[in-house]
């Protein structure tokens, strides 16, 4: 069975990140799917592999992020969900493709219809944030049913704007910019029914 090189993975900026491997099954087809996430292609990828025979022999890994191969681009955190009602595959993670210095993400679906043959991604969040200086958590949540997928996730809230006003200060107070504290939980919903 195909597995990860690593299940602790390095992400810069992060204090851990994990490659855990999850799996789902196809009710209908009893097709078995495993997602990790590895280095096999120089940077850090999402996979999936399906097994027709109960896992006694695993397809090919398909890279589930659809980025140029070997891009220096880092996916990470997935979590899988299989539609029992359309068999869909569905993976949730986060993706750094859209910064150049590789430290803000957002998080992305990508969806399979094709038994994890192929993949098409969407952004799920619009505002890449950056994760570091804070914990935010070690696995992400996904579930799916009839077309509808459901995630959720964590984030580092975006740092507010410095205000505009600034109010007099009393005697001995420092000027101090409102820091974001901790991570936001927040859930997303795409609808594929028809």
């Amino acid at each position: 069975m195909p597995g990860p090189s690593s299940t602790l993975l390095a992400i810069e900026g992060l204090e851990r990140a994990n490659g855990f491997p999850q799996i789902g099954i196809d009710p209908k087809s009893k097709r078995l799917y495993v997602s990790w996430s590895d280095y096999r292609n120089g940077d850090l990828d999402v996979f999936v592999s399906s097994s027709d025979d109960g896992g006694k022999k695993w397809s090919a890994p398909v890279r589930a992020n659809n980025d140029p191969v070997r891009d220096g681009v880092e996916q990470f955190l997935q979590w899988m969900a299989v539609d029992p009602a359309d068999g869909s595959i569905n993976v949730l993670f986060y993706d750094r493709r859209g910064d150049p210095l590789g430290h803000k993400q957002i998080v992305v679906l990508a969806r399979s219809s094709d038994n994890g043959r192929s993949f098409n991604n969407y952004a799920w969040t619009d505002t890449p944030f950056d994760a570091r200086g804070v914990f935010f958590g070690d696995y992400t949540g996904i579930a799916a049913y009839g077309g509808r997928v459901y995630g959720a996730w964590t984030e580092k809230p975006i740092e507010p704007e410095k205000a505009s006003e600034t109010k007099p200060k009393a005697e001995g107070e420092k000027d101090a910019k409102p820091q974001p504290r901790g991570t936001v939980v927040k859930v997303g919903t795409a609808d594929f029914g028809g």
